[in-house]
């Protein structure tokens, strides 16, 4: 049997995650750069990096294992629905919205969880048709961003943020794209 590289976009962001952890591990200043950024400042190309790198950062393996599972398991999925260059934007797209609402709260961001947030919405309407909402979505939706909301309650360093904008993100992309072929 030979291997199959079939998800590269799931399979390259899980990588590069990998390689940031350790890249901090050695050099530690660097770990600011994956985050979100902490104030709004277009003349510092940081701004703009930290916007979308800041999914790359993660706090120890642990932290980075989480993500990694959830993203290798729905990752494929997306992809083979939407393809690696839907699933890379609409990260991005998440990644964007996710450091914009972080820096208008204060707070800073990191780590792939609202991406793997967005494939759970993503993944929650598979194949949904355009004018249809799932009853598997309502349901995905209400358990996982119910929690959610309810964890915002709790201080545990967890960003609550993420998981709520990925999850809407995945759940509004997915519903905006029914019907789409890959």
């Amino acid at each position: 049997m030979k291997l199959s590289w079939n998800a590269p976009g799931t399979l390259g962001l899980c990588a590069a995650s990998l390689l940031v952890l350790g890249l901090q591990a050695l050099l530690p200043a660097v770990a600011g750069v994956f985050a979100s950024p902490v104030r709004v400042d277009p003349a510092d190309p940081l701004f703009f990096a930290q916007c979308v790198l800041h999914v790359l950062g993660h706090v120890d393996f642990s932290h980075l294992s989480n993500n990694l599972l959830l993203l290798l398991l729905l990752g494929p999925m997306v992809e083979a629905r939407h393809g690696t260059g839907w699933f890379l934007s609409i990260a991005a797209l998440t990644a964007v919205v996710t450091a914009l609402a972080a820096l208008g709260l204060g707070h800073r961001v990191q780590g792939l969880s609202g991406v793997v947030f967005t494939c759970i919405g993503l993944a929650s309407v598979a194949g949904a048709r355009r004018g249809e909402l799932p009853v598997t979505m309502l349901l995905v939706l209400g358990v996982y961003l119910g929690t959610e909301v309810l964890d915002l309650l709790r201080d545990d360093a967890v960003s609550q943020l993420s998981h709520l904008i990925g999850g809407v993100v995945g759940a509004g992309v997915g519903l905006a794209l029914a019907d789409r072929e890959p």
